[in-house]
């Protein structure tokens, strides 16, 4: 789709979005990974009980976790155990979400993004209550949608750098406008 917002914002609000629209899920966001000991910062997100801004600090497990995290990843308490660095992660951004549920009762997909637009490493979470049906388009989502995230992270890291490279593309072309005027 195009002639949306290019912005880093537009591009994260549409890949919310369309998650939103394929996947029954409860919360969505979108966190920057922050200088190690920083911790995390969140970017945007779909709704929830703190505004973008707001930096969150997982733990050092887990945080080494989301660094390590190349490829969407589903966290659940069938796939994860209770010690697990990934649930870390999720206890630290559940009251982010506005949810009220404890993060073990609740399901997570973990999909990383290379770059949000200003070189730094990011991942989209979502989060749902562990409902008993899973089916696409009317379920939370499930580990076999895992390739459809890789998918929407893709699309979002060409998104980033297409608008990097416009941006840089229109600085050179103003300097090359300056010099030319110059010599003029």
């Amino acid at each position: 789709e195009s002639g949306g917002d290019e912005s880093p914002a537009g591009i994260l609000a549409r890949a919310l979005d369309l998650l939103a629209a394929v996947f029954r899920i409860d919360w969505a966001g979108v966190y920057r990974l922050d200088a190690p000991g920083r911790g995390l910062t969140l970017v945007h997100a779909l709704s929830g009980a703190v505004p973008p801004g707001f930096p969150v600090l997982p733990g050092e497990a887990a945080r080494r976790w989301l660094e390590s995290v190349e490829t969407p990843e589903f966290v659940c308490p069938a796939c994860r155990p209770p010690d697990h660095p990934a649930w870390g992660f999720v206890r630290a951004i559940v009251p982010d979400s506005g949810l009220t549920e404890p993060a073990e009762d609740l399901e997570a997909a973990v999909i990383p993004l290379r770059s949000l637009g200003d070189h730094a490493r990011g991942v989209i979470v979502q989060l749902a209550r562990r409902r008993p049906t899973v089916l696409f388009r009317d379920s939370i989502v499930a580990e076999r949608h895992l390739p459809f995230l890789q998918l929407i992270a893709q699309h979002a890291d060409r998104a980033f750098e297409n608008v990097r490279l416009t941006e840089s593309l229109r600085d050179r072309s103003a300097q090359l406008a300056t010099s030319l005027r110059t010599l003029e």
